[in-house]
């Protein structure tokens, strides 16, 4: 395909789009997350469910975590292409052509931006498990599931506990025995 202002201009809008998308998705697992841990945790709270399905919602955040670190991955690898695709606009509208409309990751292994080499998907994926837009979120979101499992954990104990104490109260007031016409109470 031949090099042409217009099309270099759709492809870099490509990228862009892509770049934006997978940042809204992103968003959007945070959303979601954020909506499904209410209502499981105002169900737990309300004896609905059990306090297990708190275990529920700690797998759910660890997905979603991985799900939004996969997003963020797609997103900084575009990036990459981007500049990538952009630095060679610049230097070597050879590198250019071959690389326009090529969303191909692996195509842009050896090339650099200002200098540094893009990193490889690992690499992209590692740091994205590490960012600070997701780790801290979902980290959060796993501390509220463990005060929800905290709280309702005592209370069922507590709420055992006086059970128990209650059973056996009415228990030492049950057993009745006649003797002589009176009703002793043991």
């Amino acid at each position: 395909m031949t090099l042409s202002n217009e099309n270099s201009k759709h492809f870099i809008d490509l990228l862009y789009s892509t770049i934006t998308r997978m940042s809204s998705n992103s968003a959007n697992c945070k959303k979601a997350l954020i909506g499904i841990l209410t209502v499981l945790t105002a169900l737990v709270q309300s004896k609905v469910l059990p306090i297990t399905a708190l275990v529920v919602a700690a797998v759910l955040v660890i997905a979603f975590y991985l799900i939004d670190s996969y997003y963020l991955y797609l997103e900084k690898n575009f990036r990459w292409m981007e500049g990538v695709f952009a630095e060679s606009l610049l230097s070597d509208e050879k590198k250019a052509s071959e690389l326009l409309y090529d969303f191909d990751y692996g195509h842009y292994k050896q090339e650099k931006v200002k200098g540094k080499p893009i990193p490889s998907k690992e690499k992209n994926f590692g740091q994205a498990l590490i960012s600070f837009s997701t780790w801290p979120f979902y980290l959060a979101m796993m501390a509220i599931i463990a005060c929800s499992f905290a709280v309702n954990w005592k209370e069922m104990k507590d709420a055992e506990q006086a059970q128990q104490a209650q059973q056996t109260e009415q228990t030492s007031y049950i057993t009745y025995k006649e003797q002589d016409g009176e009703t002793i109470l043991i």
